[in-house]
């Protein structure tokens, strides 16, 4: 095959909670001791794919406080039932997601799936970062069913299912492509289905919540980047700057915190410690004072920057050789 690391099958007698968090994140599963699973999972750049198929009864998976709490590593869940159904609920909505149909989740948050006896569904993880890049609106949309029968919804789905149908044959160089037109079709497909029954106004206020984050994401190396700064860049009052970032469960500058914080991730497990190159990367995404970059770092993710990194393999083998 042309990805990077082969595929894995996992055949399960027995959903267990320590197996099934291995291949998504920790999770509890509930009245699945007699299922019978089937799961197929490869690994492109950016984007984890699984097909799994169960027999022998429903069953429910449960994601809780304490598992968002211990995870270091969130990713966004996108679910395509190929055979049967599964309700998702998260943030207080619960949708009922059918063949063909697709559904999201944050593993930032709490959420439940109820999955069908028989079920065959395909899922895709991302990480928040790069969803959040593409995607305005992220926690507005976990927890509903975008329709996959009709228009963009269909669009998206096919193309979803064809991932999964052609993921040993995709080439690793080429999954980048691969996965962000997958993320822009999932917001596409969002944003036909608001535009069905969005008032103009509510149409008016999200885009100018997009152009806010847009300028954010410009200006995320200006340490000196404020709610008054991003207000008068895209002509509008801070009042109502808060009132847009509000509505989506964020102050300005918390969005601010976070995608500086997930930029900064990304970049430290790209890059192999070395004296200085936490502050260098800090410095770059507007921290300024270390010791609190450090701080908001191990409170968000529950690892420091440097645990993040991957080994300086020739500094170790340099040290091993100096202590022979």
């Amino acid at each position: 095959m042309s990805s990077k690391d082969p595929s894995r099958v996992l055949c399960l007698h027995g959903l267990m909670p320590s197996v099934m968090s291995s291949v998504f994140v920790e999770i509890d599963i509930i009245n699945a001791s007699g299922v019978v699973g089937r799961y197929s999972i490869s690994e492109l750049e950016g984007m984890r794919v699984v097909r799994g198929t169960t027999q022998g009864g429903r069953y429910q998976v449960l994601r809780n406080a304490q598992h968002v709490r211990q995870t270091s590593s969130h990713s966004v869940f996108v679910c395509l039932p190929l055979v049967g159904e599964l309700i998702i609920q998260q943030h207080g909505r619960r949708s009922g997601i059918s063949s063909g149909d697709i559904g999201l989740l944050d593993s930032r948050d709490e959420y439940t799936i109820d999955l069908s006896d028989g079920s065959d569904v395909l899922w895709l993880s991302f990480s928040p970062t790069q969803v959040e890049a593409r995607l305005r609106g992220l926690s507005d949309n976990v927890g509903r069913r975008i329709d996959g029968s009709r228009g963009v919804g269909l669009v998206a789905s096919k193309f979803l299912r064809s991932i999964g149908d052609e993921v040993e044959n995709l080439a690793y160089s080429r999954s980048t492509q691969i996965n962000l037109a997958a993320i822009d079709l999932i917001s596409a497909a969002t944003s036909d289905r608001d535009a069905s029954h969005s008032f103009p106004q509510v149409k008016a206020s999200r885009k100018t919540w997009e152009r806010a984050c847009d300028y954010i994401e410009r200006h995320l190396d200006d340490e000196n980047l404020s709610p008054t700064k991003i207000a008068a860049a895209i002509g509008i009052s801070t009042r109502y700057l808060s009132d847009l970032f509000a509505s989506e469960g964020q102050s300005p500058m918390g969005w601010v915190m976070r995608r500086r914080l997930e930029q900064c991730r990304m970049a430290l497990r790209r890059q192999p410690w070395m004296p200085g190159i936490v502050t260098s990367i800090a410095f770059q995404y507007g921290f300024s004072n270390i010791p609190s970059f450090n701080r908001a770092f191990r409170e968000a993710f529950g690892r420091s920057p440097r645990e993040v990194m991957p080994p300086n393999t020739q500094q170790s083998s340099a040290e091993s050789q100096y202590a022979n």
